[in-house]
């Protein structure tokens, strides 16, 4: 599954908007692994993988559908 992420935040007269795809992945109906953005103060971006052994192509074939 993919998703598309936004997040917005306001601080004082300031406006900072941000996005993010995300993806998860299932095997056989089960949440297998998957890379998914939280945001921080001013939309900051923090990604966590979870799943997906170092090296595993899995990732590089996930960013390489979702174009990024």
């Amino acid at each position: 599954m993919v998703a598309e992420l936004r997040c917005s935040w306001r601080s004082h007269h300031e406006v900072h908007a941000g996005d993010a795809i995300t993806w998860y992945y299932f095997l056989d109906g089960a949440l297998y692994a998957f890379e998914h953005v939280d945001f921080e103060e001013h939309c900051r971006r923090v990604p966590q993988i979870r799943g997906v052994a170092p090296g595993s192509d899995l990732r590089e074939r996930m960013r390489a559908l979702l174009g990024k």
